[in-house]
C-alpha cells in the first residue's frame, strides 16, 4: 500500500513539475511566442484576403448598372 501512494506522490510532483517549467517557460518567451503567432495570423488573413478581393471585384462591377447618357437636358432648376 505505502508504494502505491509514493508512486501516486511521484506521479503528482512530475505533474506539477510539468505545468511550473511549462508556465515558466511561457512566460520567459512570451514575447517571441506573441510575435510568431501575429506573424502566423497575419499570414494567414493575408492569404484569405488576397484570394477573396478578385473574386470580390469581379461580382461588384458585374452589378453596377450602366447608366445611359440622356440625349437631352431639361431647364435648370428653379430656387
Amino acid at each position: 500500500m505505502q508504494g502505491i501512494i509514493n508512486v501516486l506522490a511521484l506521479f503528482s510532483f512530475a505533474t506539477s513539475a510539468a505545468i511550473v517549467g511549462g508556465g515558466a517557460y511561457v512566460y520567459a518567451n512570451r514575447a517571441e511566442l506573441a510575435d510568431k503567432a501575429r506573424v502566423k495570423v497575419t499570414e494567414a488573413i493575408t492569404a484569405e484576403v488576397s484570394a477573396m478581393v478578385p473574386g470580390l471585384i469581379e461580382n461588384a462591377v458585374k452589378e453596377i448598372p450602366v447608366p445611359e447618357v440622356p440625349k437631352a437636358t431639361g431647364d435648370v432648376l428653379p430656387f
